[in-house]
């Protein structure tokens, strides 16, 4: 299979069953029944050998990563991926062959020599039927590692060739008489040329897999030994500078030879030996500018070829990114994230710190905790780096902020919570009690107190109060008498805080019941 060719025995096999297929479907006597067996024979000693190849192939990588990790180990581990997925797939078509096998001569059958030859049934049963039937399952199973064998195989011939090998497309006389892939291959089908066709699929599995070892395998000679294209490349320390800062990296040629150093020219002058293609340059002058150079490589006959390079690179003035994620204020009291970058600095290397509150590093983000006597004003987050051994702050102003009011609701015992409305008096009778919650935001609040405001006898209005978030005795009995549409209220909620204590939305209740 190596060089996407098929081999003469391989050539055969495809040809004879093509031929049987056609036979077949001219109702040719049971001689081409027996025949198929024959196929089927080859098949598999074809497959067997693919075996033992692919298990030398397999060999020859572990080999390679044993030598050289660095650059074998990904192809190992991409083709130990390539031969468990084959694997997995395989075993599932063997097993279907047995069911086959099982289904037209009994539980003591013989997957190898299927004696109901002939049997049309067989095959339906077990991959077409509407309860459990395999077809669909195997279709999809044999696109789905196409697509992903295909994607070891580089070369666009040898990949179209493993693809149509797998393909589960139709021709267009198969899809003018209304069939689809499964009924195409498994409806009123003799159970021999059914059981042959799937070992044809198990040797096509074993021709991809192979395929796709070969490819590995030519993927790390190549990156050893065989080189067909010279790039130069700029690896930068960093595209964003500072101003007064340093421009520094390192010029690269894709292909490298420890016997030839090249000879390489940063912005015409050349750089020595010694330093294996690192430069610097301090910047002076802020915008956009291009850094650019060639590489000289002297070639076995003497002659030189030159590889231009070129990088583009940004010289910035000192300054810092500072937002908050969650809002674009600060809210006193409460733990506000935030997020503080620096173009080109690490995270890790940033110091901030805040005027009246408190500021600390949480992983990739700060915690602002503004103190309450800040509210109505502003206060600094102020944030120091290095850059090229330049030192700077930049500071940014924030709004300050009580935090808002929450949302007042009643925890029903569904686990609803009520806002208002029409309502059975009982389920507000029996709530766990009152909760308050902003919508966008994590701020914890609390409920501290709250009335329950109702009709009298005389008309009147009366007022219960609650100490917490609970209802009181006396207000769970006026809830449980409370007349059919009448109305109250829970009114004067006031909850705390990381700011303190505020009143917020008060809660009408019409009874329904």
């Amino acid at each position: 299979m190596a060089g996407g060719k098929l081999t003469p025995r391989q050539k055969m096999i495809n040809l004879m069953y093509l031929v049987l297929m056609a036979m077949l479907a001219l109702n040719v006597s049971k001689d081409v029944l027996n025949a198929f067996v024959m196929v089927d024979d080859s098949i598999k000693k074809t497959t067997e050998i693919k075996f033992n190849q692919n298990k030398s192939l397999l060999e020859e990588l572990q080999f390679y990563a044993k030598q050289n990790p660095v650059k074998a180990k990904p192809a190992l581990d991409k083709a130990m991926k390539v031969m468990a997925g084959t694997d997995e797939l395989y075993k599932y078509i063997q097993e279907l062959k047995v069911k086959i096998a099982k289904q037209a001569d009994g539980e003591e059958s013989d997957v190898n020599d299927i004696k109901n030859k002939e049997d049309l049934e067989a095959a339906a049963q077990v991959m077409l039927s509407p309860i459990n039937g395999q077809a669909n399952k195997l279709k999809s199973w044999i696109d789905k590692f196409s697509t992903e064998v295909g994607s070891y195989i580089p070369d666009p011939n040898k990949k179209a060739m493993i693809l149509q090998s797998l393909s589960t497309k139709l021709s267009a006389k198969e899809r003018l008489n209304n069939l689809n892939w499964q009924n195409a291959h498994f409806e009123n089908m003799p159970a021999v040329a059914v059981n042959t066709f799937l070992s044809k699929m198990q040797n096509d599995l074993k021709n991809a897999e192979s395929e796709a070892l070969y490819a590995l395998i030519k993927s790390v000679d190549v990156g050893d030994f065989r080189v067909n294209s010279l790039n130069a490349y700029v690896i930068p320390n960093s595209t964003n500078i500072i101003v007064g800062g340093t421009y520094s990296g390192r010029v690269v040629l894709s292909a490298e030879d420890s016997t030839k150093r090249p000879n390489i020219f940063v912005r015409g002058q050349q750089l020595s030996p010694a330093s294996r293609g690192k430069f610097q340059f301090t910047c002076g002058a802020i915008g956009d500018f291009t850094m650019n150079g060639v590489i000289e490589l002297t070639r076995g006959d003497g002659s030189i070829s030159k590889f231009p390079f070129e990088n583009k690179y940004s010289v910035v003035a000192p300054t810092a990114t500072v937002s908050a994620t969650k809002m674009n204020i600060l809210y006193a009291g409460w733990s506000n994230p935030v997020s503080i970058s620096v173009p080109g600095v690490p995270s890790g290397q940033l110091s901030a710190s805040v005027s009246n509150g408190s500021i600390r590093r949480q992983g990739n983000e700060w915690i602002v905790v503004p103190n309450l006597s800040a509210i109505g004003s502003e206060v600094t987050i102020t944030t120091s780096a290095s850059v090229g051994g330049k030192s700077f702050s930049v500071a940014s102003k924030f709004r300050v902020r009580k935090t808002p009011a929450p949302s007042a609701s009643v925890v029903l015992p569904s686990g609803n919570k009520f806002k208002g409305g029409r309502v059975s008096k009982f389920d507000v009778a029996q709530s766990s009690g009152l909760i308050a919650e902003l919508e966008d935001l994590d701020i914890p609040y609390s409920v501290v107190s709250f009335d329950l405001s109702y009709y009298g006898s005389l008309g009147d209005v009366k007022t219960l109060p609650s100490s917490g978030n609970k209802f009181s005795g006396a207000q769970v009995a006026v809830l449980e008498k409370l007349p059919k549409n009448q109305m109250a209220a829970l009114n004067n909620i006031v909850v705390r805080g990381p700011s303190g204590t505020q009143t917020v939305n008060d809660i009408t209740i019409i009874s329904k019941n």
